[in-house]
């Protein structure tokens, strides 16, 4: 990440793999040693991105890559915002399934924002639904 005097720049690498969704469309193909490892593992993603001061706000199944090598990477920042951007952040946008409850009406997000997008992958990964 870069700071800039009037912006964050998020550079990424190119990650040879799939995502999440890709790889593990049908949890029926998943253990739950397998979720436990994935979701471990986004869990400290999601960490390092808090940290950052950047709440993501589209944490989905299509913006998990997972190299071949099997590492989890956090992609699509897009439309991601700073913690204390009071305007970006209560722009209502984002893929609704995955989207928190305050980030459907417009009100201000938070780490939980993403811990909720992140809870409800978790279901669905261990539900199939």
């Amino acid at each position: 990440m870069f700071k800039t005097k009037d912006s964050v720049i998020i550079v990424m690498e190119c990650v040879d793999g799939g995502t999440y969704k890709n790889r593990y469309s049908d949890s029926n193909d998943m253990t739950l040693d397998e979720i436990k490892f994935y979701f471990s593992r986004l869990c400290s993603a999601l960490t390092s991105t808090e940290k950052s001061g950047i709440v993501h706000r589209d944490l989905k199944p299509d913006n998990i890559l997972i190299s071949a090598e099997g590492e989890i990477k956090l992609g699509d920042y897009g439309i991601a915002v700073l913690k204390d951007d009071d305007f970006e952040a209560r722009l209502v946008i984002g893929t609704p399934k995955y989207m928190s409850p305050e980030s459907t009406v417009g009100l201000q997000l938070s780490k939980l924002s993403d811990i909720y997008s992140l809870g409800v992958m978790l279901y669905e990964s261990a539900t199939g639904t």
